[in-house]
């Protein structure tokens, strides 16, 4: 490893914790960029421009970085992936029994 990235140079234990901590709120508040789109579909019952598909995909996406922040303990890709896919999952939900 390069010496200047190593671990204990770069970040002290103390800034270690915050970087991960606001790490983790960034994750989940961004995932509410959706929340709009999930308000059009499920409030105004308005679905124009709201692809099955591609929030399928976002969906299909959010399982697997899920899992991949599972498996690698990072709280914050586990927070947002989560959001992201319940999120998405609505949109998809609504879209089609809409």
């Amino acid at each position: 490893m390069i010496h200047f990235l190593k671990k204990d140079r770069l970040f002290g234990t103390d800034a270690e914790k915050l970087f991960n901590r606001f790490a983790v709120a960034i994750a989940f508040f961004g995932s509410f960029v959706i929340i709009p789109q999930v308000w059009n579909v499920w409030v105004l019952k308005e679905f124009s421009g709201v692809s099955l598909l591609t929030f399928g995909f976002f969906f299909v996406g959010n399982i697997f970085w899920f899992g991949y922040g599972l498996l690698h303990s990072d709280k914050a890709i586990m927070v947002s992936n989560l959001t992201q896919g319940v999120l998405n999952l609505m949109i998809v939900v609504g879209k089609i029994i809409g």
